[in-house]
């Protein structure tokens, strides 16, 4: 899927929505934490890692593709890169990072 569907299928019209680019290399992470009010979407298409939400831990491959994963409000989760990456997050609202 392209960029423009993936964030058309996640940002209704007309409201506003946060989108932060990232780049990770081999080994970094992303510590295991949750927002309360927001949902969030990890959108990619390219690298290789593992992510874990609420315990359960699944590893992707990017295949050029852009691909979405959502993350529910209050759902701890974390990140381990096991290739290097960029991604987007995709947040509907403003809300606190609780790390765990």
């Amino acid at each position: 899927m392209n960029l423009d569907r993936i964030l058309n299928s996640i940002i209704p019209r007309d409201q506003e929505y946060i989108i932060v680019p990232h780049m990770l290399e081999t080994g970094e992470n992303v510590q295991r934490h949750m927002h309360p009010k927001a949902n969030e979407w990890v959108v990619y298409d390219q690298g290789e890692f593992t992510f874990t939400i609420d315990g359960v831990t699944k590893t992707y491959k990017g295949n050029g593709r852009f691909t979405k994963i959502h993350i529910a409000p209050g759902q701890l989760h974390s990140m381990e890169c096991l290739s290097p990456m960029s991604y987007f997050v995709v947040r509907d609202c403003i809300d606190e990072i609780i790390y765990q």
